[in-house]
Parts: C-alpha cells; sequence; structure tokens
C-alpha cells in the first residue's frame, strides 16, 4: 500500500488559485474543481521541495503577517519587544 502524503490544504489552495489567475488571464475555460485537482497534482510530483519550502517559509510568513498589525512606531516597538521576549522563552527549548 502506497503511503499517502499530507499536503496542507492552505497550500493546495494557494497554488489552484494562481492557476486559476493565470487559466483567467489567458481567458482558457476551466473549473475550479480542475484547478484544485492540478494543484494537488503539482504538489504531489514536487512533494519533497515544496514541504521543505513550506516549513521554511511558515514562520516568515507567521512574523510578516504579525509585524503588518503594528503600523505606527509605538505599535512596532511593542511587537519587537514580545519578537525578543518570545525568542528568549523559547531559544533554550531549541536543541543544538
Amino acid at each position: 500500500m502506497k503511503k499517502t502524503r499530507s499536503i496542507p490544504k492552505e497550500l493546495i489552495e494557494d497554488k489552484a488559485h494562481k492557476i486559476w489567475q493565470k487559466r483567467d488571464l489567458e481567458g482558457k475555460e476551466g473549473t475550479a474543481e480542475g484547478d484544485w485537482l492540478e494543484a494537488k497534482e503539482y504538489l504531489e510530483k514536487h512533494y519533497l521541495r515544496v514541504i521543505f519550502l513550506w516549513k521554511v517559509n511558515t514562520p516568515v510568513r507567521w512574523f510578516r503577517n504579525f509585524w503588518g498589525l503594528f503600523r505606527d512606531t509605538d505599535s512596532r516597538n511593542f511587537a519587537l519587544d514580545v519578537v525578543k521576549t518570545f525568542i528568549y522563552f523559547i531559544a533554550p527549548a531549541i536543541p543544538s
């Protein structure tokens, strides 16, 4: 029995959306289901590369979303203090 690879739904949604945008721009016919299946096939074919990049970029994406919440200087200074505190407490738990 072949082991099923787990691809995060968010990745499939993102890839399907990009496929739809390209299809729409080129004026081609298609369906959302077709875009979803094409995205899933692509991600399964390139599984190792996709999952590696997903795991590397997840913290970066989280930080960008977090940072975007703070528009003014005082809020950004507060955000930096939160991140520094988080790093201070989590750093000892990371194996070296």
